[in-house]
């Protein structure tokens, strides 16, 4: 393997190696409770909304070319809503939920 080889491996695969060092300090910070499955699955179920919305917007990008930055406000102004419907206006969870979705 010469330098450049290494270098474009580098550069190619950037994302993957940040990710597994990243992994790599939490597991050791945390003494391996980060890579326990029922964190892992707490992990995932917490971020649902992300990948469902992280694989619309990957669609809306290969269809049409089109990339819409709007997503992220919209979600956070739903969430703020949401909480305030809950909190402190106390709506039972099915008129909230319509509320939020319409």
């Amino acid at each position: 393997m010469n330098n450049d080889s290494v270098l474009g491996f580098i550069k190619k695969n950037t994302m993957i190696l940040v990710l597994i060092a990243v992994v790599a300090f939490f597991s050791f910070q945390t003494k391996g409770a980060l890579l326990l499955p029922m964190n892992v699955s707490n992990l995932i179920s917490q971020n649902a909304y992300v990948f469902v919305l992280a694989t619309g917007m990957l669609l809306c990008i290969l269809t049409g070319g089109n990339i819409d930055l709007s997503v992220g406000s919209v979600v956070c102004f739903v969430g703020a809503v949401g909480a305030t419907l809950m909190v402190i206006r106390t709506f039972p969870f099915g008129l909230q939920y319509l509320s939020c979705s319409l």
